[in-house]
């Protein structure tokens, strides 16, 4: 792959078993949407436009969802919101992607690690959406760029 005239690599993981997927501590696997589960059930996480290992981004698998969450939920303490869960680090940044559950949907927002939780911007409502956006960008932050038409239209 190329991505802004860099060479990239990509590397996906085999898709995660039904037990792999139940094995996630029920409070996450609650707040994971469906379409996300899917990916995991087809790439049990992945590394998309690795350019040195200084940018990039690298959606967790079943086996790092809990740990990454509980690592930033212990940075921010009492002001972590529970409704939270990472899926994905943006490498080269210190910032991740996270899920936040709503009562009836969710929400894909930027953990940019600077910021409080309740202050983190939302990227998307769809998972679908967000990736096939991060794939026409050809790996960019698309939602940090600009004028910020990141929320699904």
């Amino acid at each position: 792959m190329t991505s802004e005239g860099f060479e990239t690599i990509s590397v996906k993981n085999q898709g995660a078993t039904i037990n792999e997927v139940e094995s996630l501590n029920r409070d996450y696997l609650s707040k994971l949407p469906n379409d996300y589960i899917e990916f995991l059930k087809n790439c049990n996480g992945c590394t998309l436009y690795d350019v040195d290992g200084q940018y990039g981004f690298i959606f967790f698998g079943t086996n790092q969802i809990e740990q990454e969450t509980e690592g930033f939920k212990e940075v921010y303490e009492n002001e972590w919101d529970e409704s939270i869960v990472l899926f994905c680090s943006v490498m080269g940044s210190g910032d991740f992607l996270g899920f936040r559950l709503l009562s009836d949907s969710y929400e894909i927002i930027d953990c940019y690690h600077e910021d409080n939780p309740k202050d983190w911007a939302v990227i998307s409502t769809s998972f679908s959406d967000f990736m096939n956006k991060l794939i026409d960008s050809k790996g960019s932050s698309f939602w940090l760029e600009g004028n910020n038409n990141s929320l699904d239209d």
